[in-house]
């Protein structure tokens, strides 16, 4: 249960936690649990040591302790305590100490791409925020959502902005393996030779001088025969080019390391409903002239074989005819297989749903992130039968005005796959008729 506190002349926040905690590192567990003191922080209302001012004779709650939660680090030996009451909070870990009080953020997760989160809060002005959040610091930071952790990553930019009420500090995070994103192979790995390696092989190479790990959801797939790349290319975009040579996309996972897997690879995580919680809105969103009734593939020809052809017809646009041709280059073996893929493709490109809901997390208590799989139905939407779509976007935040809210892009799984879907979202589903009754047995004249 709850208690309250009348303030004492001298006291802060660290003193109080003392008293009740044993520690004074604690006072955030009593600053979540009083609105008045948020609201302090947020107006840079600070006593000497940088915590919420208190005044004598105001009364504060005192909430019961919640239990630490150890979160391990894998990889590292590492183990931090984080203590909040709030599982959609932001903490930071810098140097072993804990920053807190994160009014807005973003956390931005993307299928093909790296994770980023920024957040905001007030900046207080001592030399422990000066030399923890100064520019270009590149050490690690510990990012947490609630008690999960979120990322192992690198401050990539630190900003303050100043108004006349306060001061506001505004931080871009990523992962440790954004620098992949930025630099090149180093020359001390020169000459790049890595004919005959897989995907998984090239990567552990070029990842082990940045101190990086790889992670593989499935097969790496065959060695490349031949792999060039060019001096000025970044590590990323090499192997981003290499992984969709074998299907694969890319992200990272929560201890920095740069992650491979199979879009659309994982099972429903839940059922959204127009009208029901956690539903917000859903905004659809098409690109009607890059739809075709039929798709027709051409193989280059050589000196040796003819141009081969195949040509797919869209079975959800039977009554109109729109053609269009794709020419494939001289390494497409089987025609058919590569417009099937094209076509796939063709489906997730031309739609796409602006999911908006007010929560962060699945039913299991799992954040939603992308890649992800929902089963939606959302009539007033397009979305005329239940479908499952693939997040390839989840932008999840938090600010004064809005609250929790999960923006999820969602599209067919077959834009990345190039799977041929069975049933599209836009096509109503047949409506059952009653038919005609005989007027004297009152029987049904025609089938249901």
């Amino acid at each position: 249960m709850s208690k309250t506190h009348t303030v004492q002349a001298g006291e802060t926040l660290k003193t109080i936690s003392l008293l009740y905690y044993g520690v004074d590192s604690k006072y955030t567990l009593i600053i979540h649990a009083n609105t008045t003191l948020r609201d302090r922080l947020h107006q840079a209302r600070f006593a000497t040591d940088g915590t919420p001012i208190l005044y004598p004779g105001e009364i504060i709650t005192i909430p019961r302790e919640v239990k630490n939660i150890v979160n391990v680090v894998a990889g590292t030996k590492k183990r931090t305590a984080i203590s909040t009451v709030d599982e959609n909070s932001i903490t930071l870990i810098i140097e072993g100490k804990q920053y807190q009080f994160f009014t807005n953020y973003t956390i931005t997760s993307n299928i093909n791409t790296l994770d980023t989160i920024t957040v905001e809060s007030p900046f207080i002005d001592t030399e422990e925020y000066r030399r923890a959040f100064k520019a270009f610091n590149y050490s690690e930071v510990l990012v947490y959502h609630g008690t999960d952790l979120l990322m192992v990553g690198s401050i990539l930019s630190s900003l303050i902005s100043i108004n006349e009420a306060s001061k506001t500090l505004s931080l871009t995070i990523y992962p440790k393996c954004g620098v992949l994103n930025d630099c090149p192979v180093p020359t001390s790995l020169y000459p790049v030779s890595y004919d005959g390696f897989n995907l998984k092989e090239i990567a552990e190479a070029l990842l082990e001088p940045y101190g990086i790990g790889v992670e593989f959801i499935g097969d790496p797939g065959e060695s490349f025969v031949e792999v060039a790349i060019e001096p000025t290319e970044t590590v990323l975009q090499f192997l981003a080019n290499l992984a969709d040579e074998r299907g694969f996309v890319f992200t990272n996972n929560s201890d920095g390391d740069l992650l491979f897997w199979k879009a659309g690879s994982g099972s429903v995580a839940g059922s959204i409903q127009e009208g029901d919680a956690p539903f917000l809105a859903c905004e659809p969103k098409f690109s009607p002239q890059s739809y075709f009734s039929e798709i027709t593939g051409l193989a280059k020809e050589d000196e040796v074989t003819d141009a081969a052809s195949y040509t797919w017809k869209n079975p959800f646009l039977q009554n109109i005819f729109r053609p269009t041709v794709v020419e494939f280059d001289e390494t497409t073996e089987d025609i058919e297989k590569a417009v099937h893929d094209y076509a796939g493709r063709m489906f997730g490109s031309v739609c796409s749903y602006a999911l908006t809901l007010n929560t962060h997390r699945i039913t299991s208590g799992e954040r939603i992130k992308a890649n992800m799989i929902f089963s939606v139905l959302a009539e007033s939407s397009h979305i005329y039968r239940e479908t499952d779509f693939l997040v390839s976007k989840a932008v999840l935040s938090r600010s004064s005005d809005k609250g929790v809210q999960a923006e999820l892009t969602l599209v067919l799984p077959g834009a990345y796959s190039g799977t041929l879907p069975t049933e599209v979202p836009w096509e109503p589903e047949p409506k059952k008729t009653l038919g005609t009754f005989d007027a004297e047995t009152g029987l049904p004249t025609g089938g249901l």
